[in-house]
């Protein structure tokens, strides 16, 4: 079920006597995957950030209803891990598809009108009278082939599907004379929309995929055509506003800003899964979750400078995936006398430069305690993976930080994999919690952690290997990680 709305705490309003920069948040588009984004905005939110502007585009639209809607960041998490992904697909009735060239998508928006919006907690009548935060909604107007901003007031949830309805997949809408539909095609994120209400820094989370290598598949070639599209528009924005900069410097700004306007990209550091991924269960989105909010903190940690990056050092370029792993897993157990919960994902980008040690991999992780309503989020997580045939020892390490009630602690982990048995009720991993950053401070908490039969099934059927050749390479690799995962030889 989804949380309750509440108008307590609301994220990133003005308080009384404010007198920082003016911010705007730009929340790109990127599907389905952009649970990844509330994740973000829970680190922006500890950050201490304000914003005056929020924008959303495509898939982003459904982060900014729901901020706009009066969720917490909490909530807004706790939604997108509740939701069935399925209901994002609604079909058509069954003669439309009798007749496919005369088809105005594969799939139509009742699904996300009755089902993912009500679920994630979006009340139009509450975007609509918003006064703190000020949002705009891009949508394409494809009647007139131009991108429009609309103001929260002026939202409608016509507005809000035809934002979210990508071509082929969705059918567009009729909004008075026009025709409206998703705007990824013009603009993934609308920076100069921020500039002309005056922003003085941009904080832009993005997800779209910007990789070198151009790859077969016709659906690889689809998210390839968004990507160019995507990329192309955002780079033709920021080469404006680095113009506009040396105007400013000059004295000459035209919407007011009094120095050069800074730009702050959080981004994953590899492409996302993509939305099909999601579908069928090989990522979820508690993971993604925990990567955007990982990625957050890595990000806020690297301003170690008082003038943060400029416009012109923004690149969304990704590193390549090259054979890679994912899998997951749910472990209970306690600490601080209280029931507790460790969910932990585990990604390998690079499977044969992980075996050197090379370590393209994230680690994610979060921590529930009964006791506790708030997830504490794991960041600057750390495994290893041990393994020595010649003694039959297999054993896994993990480290990550995270604060708990204002306090930060280090989360150490080791669980000996020989010692697991078929239904997993033997695998147990040793917890520590250290007070501060640094493992090895103050013990202040420990306990056992198991996987329960449920969990150990799940465990097994998230590992996912992505980028193999052919089938037989994929099979061979998925049964050696289970072998080693949950064979106790």
């Amino acid at each position: 079920m989804p949380m309750e709305i509440s108008r307590n705490l609301l994220p990133f309003r003005i308080p009384a006597g404010y007198n920082g920069p003016k911010r705007s948040l730009v929340l790109a588009g990127g599907g389905m995957r952009l649970a990844y984004q509330s994740g973000v905005l829970k680190a922006l939110e500890e950050h201490g950030l304000i914003f005056t502007h929020a924008d959303g585009t495509s898939g982003g639209i459904f982060t900014l209803a729901m901020l706009l809607s009066g969720l917490t960041t909490d909530q807004m998490c706790q939604n997108w891990r509740t939701l069935n992904i399925k209901h994002f697909v609604s079909y058509l009735p069954l003669q439309k598809y009798l007749r496919p060239l005369q088809l105005a998508g594969f799939g139509d928006a009742d699904g996300i009108r009755n089902k993912v919006l009500p679920h994630l907690g979006v009340d139009i009548s509450k975007i609509n009278v918003e006064k703190d935060l000020a949002g705009t909604f891009n949508v394409c107007n494809y009647s007139q082939k131009k991108n429009e901003a609309i103001p929260n007031g002026a939202l409608t949830l016509p507005h809000l599907l035809a934002g979210v309805s990508l071509p082929l997949f969705m059918p567009a809408h009729q909004i008075n004379n026009d025709w409206y539909i998703d705007a990824v095609w013009i603009k993934d994120a609308n920076l100069l929309e921020a500039v002309k209400r005056g922003a003085e820094e941009i904080w832009l989370v993005w997800a779209i995929g910007n990789i070198q290598e151009y790859r077969n598949g016709s659906f690889n070639q689809y998210v390839h055509m968004i990507e160019m599209s995507a990329n192309g528009a955002l780079y033709a924005e920021i080469d404006y506003i680095v113009e506009l900069n040396t105007r400013i410097s000059r004295g000459d700004s035209p919407y007011g800003q009094k120095a050069p306007i800074i730009i702050h990209l959080i981004k994953p550091a590899y492409p996302l899964p993509l939305d099909p991924d999601l579908y069928f269960n090989k990522v979820n989105t508690t993971t993604l979750i925990d990567m955007g909010y990982a990625d957050a903190k890595e990000y806020l940690a690297s301003i170690t400078t008082a003038v943060p990056i400029e416009a012109a050092a923004i690149s969304t370029k990704m590193k390549s995936p090259g054979l890679a792993f994912s899998g997951r897993a749910r472990l209970t157990g306690s600490l601080f006398n209280q029931a507790a919960v460790l969910y932990l994902s585990l990604n390998i980008h690079d499977i044969p430069a992980f075996i050197r040690q090379q370590e393209p991999y994230q680690f994610t992780v979060h921590l529930s305690l009964a006791g506790n309503p708030f997830i504490a989020f794991g960041y600057n997580g750390q495994m290893q993976l041990s393994f020595n045939p010649a003694q039959s020892f297999k054993e896994v390490y993990f480290e990550f930080r995270t604060a708990i009630d204002g306090k930060a602690y280090v989360i150490t982990g080791r669980a000996d994999l020989n010692r697991n048995t078929s239904n997993g009720n033997g695998l147990k991993a040793e917890v520590k919690v250290y007070a501060g950053t640094q493992a090895g401070n103050e013990l202040v908490s420990s306990g056992d952690f198991s996987l329960s039969n449920p969990d150990w099934q799940a465990a097994k059927k998230s590992l996912t290997v992505y980028n193999a050749q052919n089938w037989f390479e994929r099979r061979r690799l998925r049964k050696s990680l289970h072998n080693y995962f949950f064979s106790p030889n």
